[in-house]
């Protein structure tokens, strides 16, 4: 599963390929998925039925710059009152515009897809959380149904090397590439970063009573 952040040449990569400026590679950097699902416009749940090469003025006919997927939705996450009978999925073609490549022929395999809304398209990108969804641990399904969405006024702070420190309650030192050297550890695929009052931010459990209560009761 993919755990990375598009970093400020990521993000830039999605709007310049609309004018067909060039860019010369795609740089992403680490990302818990919590803080995925906060900063995606769009998360979901689906499965890829259909795979479309566009150019710019979505004609098949030019050079194609784009991937449109065809895409049946399962289940919204976030993003209910961005879209409407969502059917497609845009990213861009080449590798270097941080373009996504889906790895499954079958049709019948469910991902999770986050994405954001540009010009009215929901774009993906390789930098996404973008997952089989038997990848995914019951902690992570529980934490994208109703836990995720409340602990985004918490900051996770990504921690490869020491020294490592938080500068405020509200931030959760994340340590899995130190104790297991992969972003995909124990707290990516266990643990959420909680409210716990006061305006202080802890790691938690997804499965504990208490993480559970906490998040169901607690509003942004």
């Amino acid at each position: 599963q993919s755990l990375e952040l598009p970093t400020a040449v990521g993000q830039l990569a999605l709007l310049l390929v609309t004018s067909g400026r060039p860019l010369e590679a795609c740089s992403c950097g680490p990302q818990h998925p919590q803080t995925a699902f906060c900063y995606s416009d769009v998360v979901i749940r689906g499965r890829i039925v259909g795979e479309v090469k566009l150019n710019r003025n979505n004609s098949t006919a030019e050079e194609p710059s784009w991937t449109r997927y065809q895409i049946k939705v399962n289940k919204i996450y976030k993003g209910f009152d961005l879209i409407t009978d969502l059917e497609f999925l845009y990213t861009p073609m080449h590798d270097s515009l941080c373009g996504y490549n889906h790895p499954s022929n079958n049709k019948s395999e469910e991902f999770l897809f986050s994405g954001h809304i540009v010009d009215g398209k929901v774009m993906i990108s390789v930098c996404g959380f973008n997952s089989p969804w038997s990848k995914l641990t019951p902690n992570q399904r529980r934490g994208l149904a109703h836990i995720y969405k409340n602990g985004c006024n918490c900051v996770i702070v990504p921690c490869s090397a020491p020294p490592c420190s938080v500068s405020s309650p509200k931030e959760c030192l994340w340590t899995d590439a130190l104790m297991s050297r992969s972003w995909v550890g124990h707290q990516a695929q266990y643990l959420a970063c909680v409210h716990k009052g006061n305006d202080e931010c802890k790691w938690e459990s997804m499965k504990s009573s208490a993480a559970t209560t906490i998040f169901k009761t607690s509003r942004i």
